[in-house]
């Protein structure tokens, strides 16, 4: 959408150090978009049309809802892409954090941020879990990224992958997702 990986990389870099808030960053990039002309709804939609799974997404998804797990589907990206890869996987409970505004002519108008990642993650959980009659401590969190650790600390059962930055608030860790079966 007319970010190179490296200007991605330094926000990535300069959010990760405190120099800037996520919503400064999403600005950032809300401007890169609109300025080089690429983010039209249209261009957005082919840019997430090749995004994939990890291997054994679908099948874990399907694995769990067979065993009546409420499956949901909480991310910090866009939620155009969010909405996609829930209908997709067929997950009914899915938020993202950023939310994609479009003027009239499908452009890029803004990009609406419901607050600090991480934070924002764990509000649509409770918020799944009060739809749900659940406690947070009932729930299972699967990730990988920073925006994970206030899940994973809340529920008390947080999985990531073996070998990532949150193994250390890890409840368990896994090679690939198909090893979820052998945990739930």
């Amino acid at each position: 959408m007319g970010i190179t990986r490296e200007e991605d990389k330094l926000l990535l870099k300069l959010y990760e150090e405190g120099v800037i808030s996520y919503s400064e960053w999403q600005k950032i990039l809300t401007e890169i978009y609109k300025k080089r002309g690429n983010a039209s709804l249209e261009n957005i939609s082919k840019v997430i049309s090749d995004y994939t799974y990890r291997p054994g997404a679908k099948e874990v998804v399907s694995y769990l809802k067979r065993k009546k797990y409420a499956v949901a589907l909480i991310s910090g990206s866009m939620d155009i892409l969010v909405d996609k890869v829930a209908k997709e996987l067929n997950i009914g409970l899915f938020e993202s954090n950023n939310i994609f505004i479009f003027d009239e002519n499908d452009r890029l108008d803004n990009i609406v941020v419901l607050g600090d990642d991480s934070l924002v993650k764990l509000r649509h959980l409770q918020s799944f879990c009060r739809k749900l009659g659940l406690k947070v401590s009932q729930c299972v969190a699967v990730g990988d990224g920073d925006n994970d650790i206030e899940l994973f600390k809340k529920t008390g059962h947080g999985i990531t992958f073996k070998r990532s930055k949150l193994e250390k608030y890890a409840w368990r860790t896994i090679e690939n997702l198909m090893d979820i079966n052998s945990i739930l």
